[in-house]
């Protein structure tokens, strides 16, 4: 199955409110392609929706650094280091992202 199947699958049971589903369906798109940066970006989101602020913010900082191009990763990982009191690393991601 192509990889943006795999995705569109795993959103879908996300916006069906099956989340232990669609975490499991992202942690397979990265078990499988560990250098695509949407599925941990997606799988960061889940899990800080879930209250997993430190793995959320494990999550974040792949996909920046899989593609550090992209300014929407710089600030979720921002928020999220605002969010557990790393303040330096906040400021630092949120001026990369504007």
């Amino acid at each position: 199955m192509m990889i943006s199947h795999l995705m569109q699958k795993a959103e879908a049971q996300e916006r069906a409110g099956h989340l232990v589903d669609a975490e499991a369906s992202y942690r397979n798109i990265i078990a499988m392609h560990p250098k695509f940066h949407p599925a941990y970006q997606a799988l960061g989101l889940l899990v800080y929706a879930a209250g997993n602020l430190a793995i959320s913010a494990e999550l974040f900082r792949t996909a920046l650094t899989l593609a550090p191009e992209i300014a929407l990763y710089h600030r979720n990982y921002g928020e999220i280091c605002r969010r557990l009191g790393k303040f330096i690393e906040a400021i630092e991601a949120g001026k990369v992202a504007c």
